[in-house]
C-alpha cells in the first residue's frame, strides 16, 4: 500500500508517532547524517528532539 509519494526538494516530512517513513532515492556518494531532530516544542517546554524524536540517514 502505498501511503505517500515524494516529489521535488523535501524540506520537511511528518512522520506519526508510532510509524515510519521509507525514503528512496539514488545517491551520489555514501555517508551519514546524523543530526536529525524534531524543533517542535511541546507543552512542557521540551522540544520532542529532547523526548527522543531523533533520526539519522546512513547511506552505504
Amino acid at each position: 500500500m502505498t501511503l505517500a509519494e515524494f516529489k521535488g526538494a523535501i524540506r520537511e516530512i511528518e512522520v506519526y508517532p508510532g510509524q515510519s517513513a521509507e525514503w528512496w532515492f539514488v545517491p551520489v556518494a555514501s555517508g551519514r547524517v546524523n543530526d536529525l531532530r524534531c524543533g517542535i516544542t511541546g507543552t512542557d517546554g521540551k522540544s520532542h528532539a529532547d523526548h527522543g524524536m531523533v533520526g539519522e540517514i546512513v547511506i552505504e
